[in-house]
């Protein structure tokens, strides 16, 4: 398997992940979503890539110091395989420098405990963030590591 830092040139890929994102979220992102933050440049989405087969994806925006994992999944058939903490692994190499932030339901103690393993905190909460179905968000952060340029 190898991570590809994908470009809106990349469409059977970017297919690929809009098909997971269905499969993953209630209120998925469309592939035009995925596009036109392909296109921006404040933004990255890499892909673990395995004999032409998307296996999982993480879209992380990027600028002035701070990071936001927007999506993060792996194909349902390849979850639980490390997908999801080497795909986290490579967004927070990517801006070593930055404080990194992300929303999750509440109730998904997996993805916590995932994002737990590598540093990050509970922050706050926000009301009803989520819908389909209605649920809070928690909002964490990754603070940058000591001595990085940190913005």
């Amino acid at each position: 398997m190898q991570i590809q830092k994908l470009t809106a040139e990349d469409t059977a890929l970017l297919e690929q992940i809009t098909a997971i994102e269905q499969q993953s979220f209630t209120d998925p992102w469309s592939l035009q979503n995925f596009v036109d933050a392909a296109n921006n440049t404040c933004t990255t989405i890499w892909a673990a890539v395995e004999n032409e087969q998307v296996q999982g994806y993480v879209v992380c925006f990027c600028a002035a110091g701070e990071a936001e994992i927007s999506n993060i999944a792996a194909a349902p058939d390849c979850r639980r395989k490390g997908i999801g903490a080497l795909l986290l692994q490579t967004a927070l190499d990517a801006h070593p420098e930055a404080d990194f932030y992300l929303e999750v339901r509440v109730r998904n103690f997996p993805a916590r405990k995932l994002y737990e393993k590598f540093g990050f905190q509970d922050l706050g909460i926000r009301p009803d963030y989520y819908e389909n179905p209605r649920e809070n968000a928690v909002i964490m952060k990754r603070g940058a590591p000591a001595g990085s340029l940190g913005l």
